[in-house]
């Protein structure tokens, strides 16, 4: 078998093929000028356009920063901050396969494995139960803390001439993706239990003196935290284990894991019971049908711990089981989700001699996913238009700082997406320029089709929102 000789020989002709089609398919439902401005992105983007980070008690400072170069290059433009969403989590997809051929194929390739991995990255790319991180622009702090949490596994496993780059290169993308994002609040136990897993294992190393700096720099993490917001862990993100809230976090826990296999359903309770325990049964059979395949991968309990844990950061929070909203939370565990997935279909088809079924189950898992992807983008690009026709109306409007804005019916969510639940008066003063007096009344949970009607009567406006088919 041939041995790996660079990025371009990852693939053959055909994979590249393949990856070049999920691509455009891909491109063309993340096309950045269908988005626009949602939610909070108009709390955090005028603050970041006058050059303030740590917003509201956060200390999330990469993604203040990105929205500052943003706010610099793109200005007022939507499109292109929903540029940089994408391109970030490009940048993951590359990384991440990248890591999958150093992980599982260290020195040779097989084609059924470089499948694999082409499926995994694939399938990671579309997944459209995280797409929150791509079309949402302040969800980028999720795929921005992957990135470097990816980078630093990277920095890890490279063997280094210098030992001292090593070491500076790693303390830089460790520290960035913590101050990037929570979610990888898990990764110092993992990597602790990876570097006992895989002791002495020739393919895969984790120095010892490594795992001390991810901790150390963890420390050093949660100290500044405590100095800059006056809490360890933050009310929001750990209320349920400051409260110690065993049943809510186990629950948590189980919508996490079931959200990570489906999209959101409207069903009762009894049917999230029964979706958990096919997940759980499912996930036992695998790991037992190991026993009985070879898996030539020293880094396969690596992913499944990582699986397991990842969830931990967002267990205080969960996530909704009716919505789309919080999917950020899944974007991370679907790095190891989308490995095992492919991973063992592939292992339990090829131990069975169906390879074709292999190829046919992992296609189908993408195009589900495609169409999954589809759906959300085209709720984010409907309620970003709201927005955009919304804010435009006012401007017609000519509102000014003397006026009184009366809202009627606000939609807070549409369809599982946050429109105007809270920011709209930071909006208003960022993109039209004016400081009204803003008054919301009736506000709503949401509406599937909304028209705006603005009315004068002498310095009072009044913005009222009512179904297409309504009187």
């Amino acid at each position: 078998m041939p041995k790996v000789k660079g990025v371009l020989y990852i693939f053959s002709k055909s994979q590249w093929f393949f990856l070049f089609v999920a691509f455009i398919v891909f491109l063309g439902i993340t096309w950045p000028s269908s988005f626009y401005f949602l939610n909070d992105d108009l709390i955090h983007i005028p603050l970041a356009a006058s050059g303030k980070i740590g917003h509201h008690n956060s200390i999330r400072y990469v993604g203040d920063i990105s929205l500052i170069l943003d706010a610099k290059i793109f200005q007022k433009q939507a499109w292109g901050y929903h540029l940089t969403n994408l391109l970030i989590h490009l940048a993951n997809t590359l990384v991440f396969i990248l890591l999958l051929f150093r992980i599982l194929i260290p020195t040779k390739v097989d084609s059924l494995t470089n499948w694999a991995v082409l499926y995994s990255s694939v399938f990671f790319m579309v997944n459209g139960l995280h797409s929150e991180a791509i079309f949402w622009i302040i969800g980028r702090s999720a795929s921005l803390a992957v990135f470097f949490c990816l980078c630093t596994v990277y920095v890890m496993f490279k063997n280094w001439k210098q030992e001292w780059l090593g070491t500076t290169l790693l303390s830089i993308s460790w520290l960035l993706a913590l101050f990037s994002y929570e979610s990888v609040w898990f990764f110092p136990i993992l990597i602790s239990i990876a570097y006992f897993l895989l002791k002495g294992n020739s393919e895969i190393c984790i120095r010892l003196r490594d795992v001390f700096f991810i901790w150390g720099l963890f420390i050093v993490y949660l100290c500044i935290r405590l100095i800059v917001t006056g809490d360890w862990l933050g009310t929001y993100e750990a209320r349920h284990y400051q409260e110690f809230h065993v049943y809510q976090l186990f629950f948590n826990y189980a919508k996490l894991l079931i959200r990570t296999f489906f999209p959101p359903v409207t069903v009762p309770l009894f049917h999230l019971i029964i979706g958990l325990l096919v997940a759980i049964i499912s996930i036992v059979g695998l790991i037992k049908m190991r026993n009985k395949i070879r898996i030539a991968a020293p880094g396969y309990f690596l992913l499944m711990m990582g699986w397991a844990i990842s969830y931990i950061p967002y267990l205080s929070l969960g996530i909704g089981v009716r919505t789309i909203e919080s999917e950020r939370f899944l974007y991370l565990p679907s790095l190891f989700f989308v490995v095992f997935i492919i991973f063992n279909i592939k292992n339990l088809c090829c131990f069975r001699g169906k390879a074709l079924v292999f190829h046919f189950l992992s296609v189908g898992f993408i195009v589900w996913h495609l169409f999954l992807l589809a759906d959300n983008a085209h709720k984010y690009a409907a309620s970003g238009e709201l927005v955009k026709d919304t804010y435009r109306a006012l401007a017609k409007a000519n509102v000014s700082d003397s006026d009184s804005l009366y809202l009627n019916n606000l939609p807070r969510t549409i369809k599982g997406v946050p429109v105007f639940r809270i920011g709209f008066d930071d909006g208003h003063r960022w993109l039209l320029g004016t400081n009204p007096g803003i008054i919301a009344i009736d506000s709503i949970d949401a509406y599937d089709n909304l028209y705006t009607v603005i009315e004068k009567n002498k310095n009072i406006f009044s913005v009222n929102f009512r179904p297409l088919s309504g009187n």
